[in-house]
Formats: C-alpha cells, sequence, structure tokens
C-alpha cells in the first residue's frame, strides 16, 4: 500500500527536548491523530513534517521528499494546530477569498457548505467568534484542502 507520509530516522534537538531518530509512516486514505502529553513532540512532529523547522532524517509526503517538494505538497495537506494561523479581523467569506488564490483545488461550494454544516456565520469577525468556532473555521479550511484525498 503507498504511504501518504514516511518519516525515517528524523531528529531534532532544542535544549530542553529531542525528537530522537522517530520512524513511522501512515497509509495513504488512513485517518491518524497523534496523541500525547504536553511537550511530548506532537507540534514538533507535525512542523517537521511540514518542513517548518530543519531536522535531521527523511520525510516524504505522498512519496515526495518535503525539502524539495515543499511548495508542490502543501497544496495538498491542511493541518490544524492549537495557534491559529487566521487574522481575527477577518470573515469566513474573507478567509475564502484569500485561501482561493493560495490552492489551486480549491472548492468554493464545498467550503461554504462546510461553513453552514459547522453552524458558522459567513460574516462575523472571527475576534467575535468562540474558541470552538475558531477549531471548526480551522478544521473546515482544512478538511476543505484534504478531503480529496480521503474520498
Amino acid at each position: 500500500m503507498e504511504n501518504a507520509i514516511e518519516l525515517k530516522e528524523v531528529s531534532k534537538k532544542y535544549a530542553d527536548f529531542a525528537l530522537d531518530k522517530i520512524s513511522f509512516s501512515v497509509p495513504k486514505g488512513a485517518i491518524v491523530g497523534l496523541i500525547g502529553e504536553n511537550g511530548a513532540g506532537k507540534t514538533t512532529t507535525m512542523k517537521a513534517i511540514l518542513n517548518m523547522i530543519q531536522t535531521s532524517g527523511k520525510i516524504k509526503v505522498f512519496g515526495k521528499d518535503v525539502k524539495k517538494f515543499e511548495k508542490e505538497i502543501k497544496q495538498e495537506i491542511g493541518t490544524v494546530l492549537d495557534d491559529s494561523f487566521l487574522s481575527e479581523y477577518l470573515t469566513a467569506k474573507r478567509i475564502h477569498s484569500v485561501m482561493k488564490d493560495f490552492y489551486v483545488s480549491w472548492d468554493s461550494k464545498k467550503y461554504f457548505a462546510y461553513l453552514k454544516e459547522f453552524g458558522l456565520s459567513q460574516d462575523k469577525l472571527i475576534r467575535q467568534f468562540s474558541s470552538g468556532m475558531k477549531m471548526k473555521l480551522k478544521i473546515a479550511v482544512s478538511f476543505h484542502i484534504i478531503q480529496k484525498l480521503l474520498f
């Protein structure tokens, strides 16, 4: 079976923490969650997969090296991290306007369907959303990007 994600002996050292030669793979079509205590390395692992930090070892997404094919890979993945990547002064409608220019496969109809399904206003400023609503919005954006890989 083809793997969506492969990590081989990936390491990252900080002053007070280290990922030490972690290896795992995720088959294409699988849904996986990273679960662990605070400080266990979940965010560091995700940042490594997204090529947001320098690591040793090999990381492939869809069979492609994340360092060589970063832009191409990021067209096909979505991630939801604790810290928001969305400006508090945008609306969900405005986020649509921005994201559709970043992702070649962006589907406006599906995005707005997710907003409706999650009960999110298109016109309310994100800073007026509750924490749960902000998380739903991030999920709607990310799920929209990855849904074509799952189904």
